[in-house]
């Protein structure tokens, strides 16, 4: 009995041990980096409207055929090539191409035994090339990729190593191809193990067994070319699941961007592969025969799948969900190892909305969408444009490229596929990462550099190439925030000028690339095309050196003239229109808080957090609700509310006034019968008559519930800055 109860403490004590041993493993992960950053809703919930829709579509259509029509992208429209080809001199010209590779090769490289990748190395593999079926008017083929594998650079498995102890980094590899990839297949390697193709995206070999070959272009067509809205895509991974009926499509690894057709069973209950499709996608995967030809076969995707009807819609929240599915995945240069780099992890992503991106970051960095040259720039600099970029945005070094996620606690995080980093915690050692992960831009490189300081550049794959970015420039007597700097032609910016005590806003002046200008005069403007510095041009207060403004709705000899006249020149108003002030409209709360806050000189606000709900981040008043909430002047009318619509009273009017000077102790009394003793603005209007700002509306009145005009507010606001 002794020894059975020894027995089961030493086995219990073993189990504690392991689940001790194991949960000190888990969730490994690089400084700075919390286990919730792991979960997509953690970087969309950081997001402004993150379920919007940032490219249709149509959209995404357009700037697919913008991206292959660009011929630094090295893309291929594989829809529109020539029916045939002069083999004779391809294959002349690919003895070229294989020499000028393998001297970039020779040097440097290993074969799998350690021994130098030499000449005798690489001369095998290039006379592989030679296609013995050459003819000068050689017909193109169609084939459709039916496993995961990739391009190779020449027709060839033979590893070319830099490392001969690190089998798994090879530049045989060129790029990923997922299953039911199109590709047009331009020769054959003189074994007939590998067709030399064109993806989309790449050239390259690859191998024959990986491959079906259509019978026409129609087959080929039919395969992969249909309706959107007939495709299941894979925006995380799936395998398939084991068959021993149907082999041909058992277990079949399919990765993140993967296509396939979706098929409607007119009988539910039939089987597919001896299974029910209960809970299941049906699908067409491709096989290919024993001679090599493509046939296409019904297959069961589980609904619990991360697989998507149609293509995901591109917002921020699913550009989340997209990239975080594979965290953890391995790294794998060229697609080596069922896995991706850091540019095949990026294109995985935006294949899964539709979007088609050029190979490497070179070959990106010319597409026609929306480019950031970040070269140059100082650290704080580029750290800055950064945080004016959306999640999705890829930031890009020489060799290396990574999806931005946003800006936590001033630290800039990014998620890509990496292969090696400096070890973040032994200064001076390299640390293999082949992996794909979270990081800060506080990483460093081989060199010493740290990410931030490497970047060169950036681009918004969802933005044209005509977004705007605004460069604010030192101001005299004061400062202004823009809200975006960094967005597509024709958002709305919201300027935040900052002034000098004695200081008001003129005018905001634009300066594009080209030297042209442009005066913005209004707190919102519309996102100018390109790159434009933005001057802020402050003026004094005083009406003095300042051409009054007439307008035709406001006599010379009405009561509130100058005070017109005063919140022209401050900034504070610019009137309704060209010539009119429209005197008597009423004013709002969003617009009375706004005035009074362009009258202080427009602070910034000390906090990101808006208690109201109805105050958009975006709106023209939003910088204002809040400076007036930490300076204690408005609460709102309600718990989370403040009715920014809602006609402002004389009675908050004066309220909001009182408390901007302070909320000071007043000896005056009140004659007016409609002012209760104990009314919230009692002591504001006492205030008010003792500051000379209202007499009320009579002797006896101050009618508090009346809706206080545009002319009574800049009014009430210019006696209250004089004193």
């Amino acid at each position: 009995m002794k020894r059975t109860i020894r027995r089961w403490s030493a086995l219990l004590l073993c189990l504690c041990m392991m689940l001790t041993l194991s949960t000190a493993a888990f969730g490994t992960s690089m400084p700075e980096v919390t286990s919730e950053m792991s979960k997509p809703g953690y970087w969309s919930a950081l997001q402004a409207d993150p379920s919007a829709l940032l490219m249709t579509p149509e959209e995404i259509a357009a700037q697919n055929a913008a991206n292959i029509a660009e011929p630094g992208t090295n893309m291929t429209d594989l829809k529109n090539l020539p029916d045939t080809i002069d083999g004779i001199a391809q294959k002349k010209a690919l003895q070229a191409s294989g020499q000028a590779d393998a001297n970039h090769y020779l040097g440097w490289t290993y074969q799998t035994d350690g021994s130098a990748a030499n000449q005798a190395f690489y001369d095998k593999m290039i006379r592989n090339m030679s296609d013995p079926k050459a003819s000068k008017e050689q017909p193109l083929r169609y084939a459709i990729t039916v496993n995961r594998t990739t391009l190779h650079t020449f027709p060839s498995n033979a590893q070319i190593l830099d490392d001969p102890a690190d089998p798994e980094f090879d530049y045989q590899h060129l790029t990923g191809l997922r299953v039911n990839e199109p590709l047009v297949i331009y020769g054959t390697s003189a074994d007939g193990n590998f067709y030399l193709v064109k993806s989309i995206s790449c050239p390259g070999w690859v191998p024959a067994e990986d491959v079906a070959v259509c019978i026409d272009k129609e087959e080929w067509l039919d395969a992969w070319d249909f309706a959107p809205e007939d495709a299941l895509v894979v925006w995380g991974t799936y395998t398939t699941a084991l068959s021993l009926v149907a082999p041909e499509v058992s277990r079949r690894l399919l990765t993140q961007g993967t296509v396939l057709q979706r098929v409607e069973l007119e009988d539910r209950n039939t089987l597919v592969n001896n299974r029910a499709a209960y809970n299941n996608h049906v699908v067409y995967l491709p096989v290919r025969n024993d001679d090599g030809s493509y046939a296409k076969k019904l297959c069961l995707i589980a609904e619990r799948a991360e697989v998507s009807v149609g293509y995901l819609p591109m917002t921020r929240e699913n550009i989340s969900k997209a990239a975080l599915s594979v965290l953890g995945d391995a790294y794998g240069w060229g697609g080596m190892m069922l896995a991706d780099d850091c540019s095949g992890y990026v294109r995985n992503i935006y294949k899964c909305f539709g979007l088609e991106l050029a190979r490497n970051t070179n070959w990106q960095q010319a597409m026609p969408l929306f480019q950031l040259n970040l070269t140059g720039l100082s650290d704080t600099m580029k750290a800055a444009a950064i945080r004016e970029l959306p999640i999705g945005a890829t930031l890009f070094f020489s060799g290396h490229e990574m999806l931005y996620l946003g800006c936590v606690n001033d630290k800039l995080y990014v998620v890509s596929a990496v292969s090696s980093i400096m070890n973040p915690d032994v200064e001076g050692k390299r640390q293999r990462a082949r992996d794909v992960m979270i990081n800060t831009l506080d990483v460093k490189r081989a060199n010493g550099n740290t990410w931030l300081t490497s970047l060169t550049g950036a681009d918004v794959p969802f933005y044209p190439a005509d977004a705007g970015v605004l460069v604010p420039q030192e101001s005299e007597h004061g400062s202004v925030t823009l809200s975006p700097m960094i967005a597509p032609k024709g958002t709305v910016v919201t300027a935040a000028p900052q002034a000098e005590s004695g200081y008001g806003i003129q005018s905001l002046i634009l300066t594009d690339a080209d030297g042209a200008e442009t005066t913005v005069t209004e707190p919102t403007f519309p996102m100018p095309a390109g790159i434009n510095r933005v001057q802020a041009v402050f003026e004094s207060k005083t009406l003095t050196n300042i051409p009054p403004k007439e307008f035709d709705d406001v006599a010379s000899d009405a009561w509130y003239h100058d005070a017109v006249q005063w919140a022209v020149a401050s900034g504070v108003t610019n009137g309704t229109g060209e010539t009119s002030f429209s005197p008597d409209a009423s004013c709002t709360r969003a617009q009375a808080v706004t005035f009074l806050w362009r009258a202080a000189g427009s602070p910034a606000p000390a906090s990101e957090v808006n208690p109201f709900q109805d105050v958009a981040e975006d709106a023209y008043y939003h910088d204002a609700v809040i400076w007036a909430v930490e300076q204690k002047i408005t609460n709102g009318t309600a718990e989370g509310t403040f009715s920014p619509d809602a006609s402002c009273t004389r009675s908050q009017i004066v309220a909001l006034l009182y408390r901007a000077a302070g909320s000071p102790e007043t000896t005056e009394e009140s004659t007016f019968a409609d002012v209760a003793a104990d009314a919230f603005y009692a002591d504001a209007v006492r205030w008010a008559l003792e500051q000379k700002i209202t007499n009320g509306t009579d002797s006896s009145r101050f009618s508090p519930e009346m809706t206080c005009t545009r002319a009574q507010i800049v009014t009430f606001l210019q006696r209250f800055e004089a004193k």
